[in-house]
């Protein structure tokens, strides 16, 4: 079973969700825990559940844009794009 991820590990997340995927997300916090020494690994879902559990939700396709989601508004986060007309 895999370990709960830290409050340090859930702050880097929501640090790095809006210009990288899931999947990189997971690659980093296993090379982080590989240096610390510690041998559990981090799922893809873990990653995508701790980042839907803190109103993180990206859209599908290539320029994905992080919306965080409330009760009443959406807020479009960061479209991760660099200004692509240039």
């Amino acid at each position: 079973m895999a370990k709960k991820l830290t409050e340090q590990e859930l702050e880097l997340i929501k640090e790095m969700c809006h210009t990288n995927t899931d999947v990189k997300i997971v690659l980093e916090l296993n090379r982080i825990r590989r240096s610390l020494g510690v041998t559990e690994v981090v799922t893809g879902s873990q990653v995508t559940l701790a980042r839907k559990k803190m109103g993180l939700h990206k859209t599908m396709g290539i320029r994905s844009v992080v919306i965080k989601a409330n009760k009443n508004k959406i807020e479009i986060v960061n479209s991760g794009v660099e200004d692509a007309q240039n």
